[in-house]
């Protein structure tokens, strides 16, 4: 199997590593830059090679979604070739990136956000793909496991009532945004309420605090702006979806 790995510069040495992981599984992997051949023309290069592999990873960065990065061109190449992209593209956080600037294309499918070895866990995800393995097991949870998902969740959902739709608040602060960040830090590690989190719903918290880690860097401090403000609430919004579908309440 094939895996082309899309990447900005600045991400070249995660990329290697990864390169080397999904080598290590048995795939073959396209590195564009470090790939490439002395003297062969890069761009259709590139494009045939996007053409021809079985799974297209895109490591997710600002700077992969800045103006001018090729990563954003071969992620063209790969949605010429894929109107859909399930199964085909594996998008990966590898440096916060608000989620409203990443490309609908990326965001049709799950992103995965790595918790530990990057390579490893892309390796790993890129391989369950490839061989068709990657859909979890629909077994349902345990009563003892619900019992604690209820319990632990109940704080979880308090804490993401920061940004109401109904009315919206008019006070909210980027001081607001780092303190939200910490407090489900701490519920995550000190409370010990991540490992009750299912994958949907994992997902959905690290989306979220990729985000305000984004925003963060842009904007610590201040009144936060529309896009903002919005940003958050959507992915707030999905993670309580995410926890009420962990519980059973809306099935």
């Amino acid at each position: 199997m094939t895996v082309f790995v899309s990447y900005a510069r600045e991400q070249q040495s995660i990329a290697e590593e990864i390169s080397l992981a999904l080598s290590g599984r048995g795939h073959d992997v396209f590195l564009d830059r470090s790939t490439l051949e002395p003297g062969r023309e890069y761009g259709a290069t590139i494009q045939k090679n996007v053409e021809t592999c079985d799974l297209f990873v895109f490591l997710i960065s600002p700077e992969a979604l800045g103006d001018g990065s090729y990563a954003r061109t071969e992620l063209g190449f790969a949605k010429k070739r894929w109107k859909n992209p399930s199964g085909k593209i594996l998008p990966v956080m590898v440096r916060p990136t608000l989620d409203s600037r990443i490309d609908a294309y990326l965001r049709a499918v799950t992103i995965l956000y790595p918790q530990g070895n990057v390579a490893a866990e892309v390796a790993a995800r890129a391989t369950a793909l490839l061989e068709h393995t990657d859909e979890p097991l629909n077994v349902p949870p345990s009563p003892e496991l619900q019992r604690e998902r209820i319990a632990s969740y109940k704080e979880l959902w308090r804490l993401t009532k920061l940004l109401p739709k109904w009315p919206r608040s008019k006070d909210v602060t980027y001081e607001d945004f780092g303190k939200l960040s910490q407090l489900l830090r701490d519920w995550y590690f000190n409370e010990g309420g991540g490992i009750f989190l299912s994958r949907t719903a994992h997902t959905a918290y690290a989306a979220l605090q990729d985000s305000l880690t984004a925003i963060l860097v842009e904007q610590p401090s201040g009144g936060i702006s529309e896009e903002h403000y919005e940003a958050v609430r959507v992915l707030c919004s999905t993670l309580r979806s995410g926890l009420a579908h962990d519980v059973g309440s809306r099935q």
